[in-house]
């Protein structure tokens, strides 16, 4: 900062051009801080400044060129200050660039050094390298694909199984249905079996079970049975099921057992996890025909469901251990 003020002393005095459109007024405090004078015209000016289309260049003397450079716009008094401080300091580079002042440089150098001597070397022979042999063969180990990354430099000694292990599962479900020949009603559920591929598919056996629901006043019906279960898991969020396999139909009339009847069931689910839990919405349908009719005291038979298809639409949630 001392040489900013001590540079007239031997620079001179630094003159700047200002546009037409800046009044001098405005300018005598920047001027009077950095120690700039006004130029009355090009040909006498050390600097100068102009603004085209919102950019700013200033311009410092180099002889007979000039120099420039970007500065703001000249819109406040702070900006006013930056330009006139920028000017001042290319300025005063420029002229210790100039200055002529050369001192003697063998006042301050001494006699010569003496040249340096080369350092003594050493030969030390590489001791002899023994081939690593393993001891023991590495570990076999099942090691999932997301994890099995590393530096080819620092390759590890494990061997990716190209078979997965298989992991067991299992899971509870309750759901709210809708029957055909009935109401609404409520079921629930068991399942386990095995998952692959990193949990991607699994097999199982399903057991599943449905609340009594009424066909008229005094009649109702209610089923149970076990299914085989495959699923495949494409993502993290969704998940297809498919079911076959056997129930018994239990028909009630007045509170006691009118007839039980086995079918064969075939069953598809949806499910996508809602926290902790699953949401699930599985539509389950018997693969043949029944007919319900009423035989009374003479013999005589009445039908009271023509051939149909016994089918449920059941949403619920279900709960998985081992996913």
């Amino acid at each position: 900062m001392l040489a900013l003020f001590l540079a007239p002393a031997w620079a001179g005095t630094w003159t700047i051009l200002l546009p037409p459109d800046q009044r001098a007024a405005e300018w005598e405090e920047a001027l009077e801080l950095t120690g700039l004078t006004l130029a009355a015209s090009e040909s006498d000016s050390s600097a100068r400044f102009r603004c085209t289309q919102g950019t700013c260049l200033l311009y410092i003397r180099n002889g007979d060129s000039w120099r420039s450079t970007t500065i703001p716009a000249p819109s406040s008094a702070e900006a006013r200050e930056q330009i006139a401080l920028k000017a001042r300091s290319m300025l005063q580079a420029r002229a210790e660039v100039h200055n002529t002042w050369q001192p003697d440089l063998g006042d301050f150098l001494e006699a010569e050094p003496p040249p340096a001597q080369p350092l003594p070397t050493f030969e030390i022979p590489a001791p002899p390298l023994a081939p690593f042999a393993l001891t023991e063969p590495p570990p076999t180990r099942y090691i999932p694909h997301e994890l099995a990354t590393w530096s080819e430099a620092l390759r590890p000694q494990l061997i990716i199984s190209e078979r997965p292990p298989l992991l067991l599962w299992g899971a509870a479900s309750a759901s709210g249905e809708q029957r055909s020949m009935s109401g609404p009603g409520v079921s629930g559920g068991v399942s386990g079996g095995i998952s692959m591929l990193s949990s991607k598919l699994g097999l199982g056996l399903d057991l599943s079970g449905h609340s009594p629901t009424r066909v008229d006043a005094s009649r109702a019906w209610s089923t149970w049975g076990a299914a085989g279960m495959l699923w495949v898991r494409p993502s993290e969020r969704i998940q297809f099921a498919g079911l076959i396999g056997g129930h018994r139909l239990r028909f009630t009339d007045s509170g006691s057992v009118a007839d039980t009847v086995q079918r064969t069931f075939a069953a598809a689910d949806l499910s996508t996890p809602l926290g902790p839990l699953w949401l699930t919405a599985r539509f389950t349908s018997d693969l043949s025909p029944i007919t319900l009719y009423e035989v009374d005291q003479l013999g005589r038979e009445e039908v009271l469901v023509e051939p149909d298809v016994l089918w449920s639409a059941a949403v619920g949630v279900r709960w998985w251990v081992g996913q």
